[in-house]
């Protein structure tokens, strides 16, 4: 009995020592496990841009340049995306977005760009460009435009401002509203002037000449195809027009809370005003108001090209345009493509490194 007393008492003393010693195993693999999960967390689960935490939108802001080319009634050629490149000038813009979710982001902007074309720039020796060299009409438009849509990066940033992916393509689509007026250069001389010499046109004196020579002109207040003139059925175009911008690009994340992209972009437009030029045919002259109407009209007569000061051939017949006589092709809308670089500033980019205790 004693013997038995005597045994439970040392398994009771033994367990009593053993027992804190297996709690502290315990507690050490507990501990252990946990930090070796924190060792090797990688952020939330995506392939690039892990971030701790959930997704959090954030706001952009930025400008760049642009450069604008035109398709219309005065390109080179009668073929899809035919342009002078020769006329590309820079222009200006701005823009703000918002991040909403990890694909997509609500943006605006405002943008200037000019597009411009000249007949002058056609091949001659061409039997496609021919006619619109013996037509040799030319344009300028000045474009203010203001835009809105989303932005849908192909690569998503599941976390906020600080998990930007360094690079991703992206598209963008919406819509727009711009306003323009088409311009043209007015002539040295007035060819419809009778003291005209189209033998020797730099012999014409002072009374075949124009005193507001070298001045951009509206086309549009003239009514160059007869929108001002009665029984024509034709009204004076809009200055203000509606159009649907879609573009694609390539964003890089730049140190610190900067962004660069490119953007290529198309306008879909409904005028077939930008040039100035829509009217299957020309006007009788004779209708028109004013010799400088007339001019700006009709400038197959001119000996020399009024934007660059050369000289060119005209082709005898075609001088004095009358009514028939093909001008433009009214059947398709003009189309603008929009080229632009921009930097953007992205807000609440705070970087902080994470504390393990």
């Amino acid at each position: 009995m004693k013997k038995s007393l005597l045994l439970t008492i040392i398994v009771l003393i033994g367990a009593l020592m053993v027992a804190p010693e297996v709690e502290a195993q315990k507690k050490y693999k507990r501990r252990r496990s946990k930090n070796k999960k924190i060792s090797s967390y990688k952020g939330s689960k995506q392939r690039r841009g892990g971030s701790f935490g959930r997704f959090r939108p954030y706001a952009w802001v930025g400008g760049g340049l642009n450069a604008a080319n035109y398709f219309g009634d005065l390109a080179p050629v009668s073929k899809a995306a035919s342009t002078d490149i020769s006329f590309t000038r820079p222009g200006i813009g701005g823009i703000i977005g918002y991040r909403m979710n990890p694909y997509m982001s609500a943006r605006a902007s405002v943008n200037w760009y000019r597009v411009s074309g000249s007949d002058f720039s056609s091949d001659p020796t061409d039997e496609l460009a021919v006619l619109r060299y013996r037509r040799n009409l030319s344009f300028r438009n000045d474009i203010f435009e203001v835009s809105g849509g989303v932005e849908i990066d192909i690569i998503p940033n599941r976390g906020g401002s600080n998990s930007r992916v360094p690079m991703t393509p992206f598209i963008f689509i919406g819509g727009a509203v711009y306003t323009h007026s088409p311009k043209g250069r007015v002539p040295d001389y007035n060819t419809f002037s009778a003291d005209y010499n189209f033998t020797d046109p730099l012999s014409s004196p002072a009374s075949a000449q124009f005193s507001n020579a070298g001045d951009w002109v509206s086309l549009r207040d003239l009514g160059t195809e007869g929108q001002n003139v009665a029984g024509t059925g034709l009204e004076p175009y809009s200055r203000v027009e509606l159009s649907i911008p879609i573009g694609i690009g390539f964003k890089l994340r730049l140190p610190s809370q900067f962004d660069a992209a490119i953007e290529l972009g198309y306008r879909h437009t409904f005028t077939d005003y930008i040039d100035d030029v829509s009217s299957g045919q020309y006007l009788d002259p004779t209708l028109l108001p004013d010799d400088l109407t007339r001019a700006m009209a009709d400038r197959s007569r001119e000996h020399i090209d009024a934007i660059s000061g050369d000289a060119r051939v005209t082709i005898p017949g075609y001088y004095y345009s009358v009514a028939q006589e093909v001008r433009g092709n009214p059947d398709d809308t003009d189309k603008i493509f929009v080229t632009q670089i921009r930097l953007t500033y992205i807000f609440g980019g705070v970087k902080r490194k994470a504390k393990f205790r």
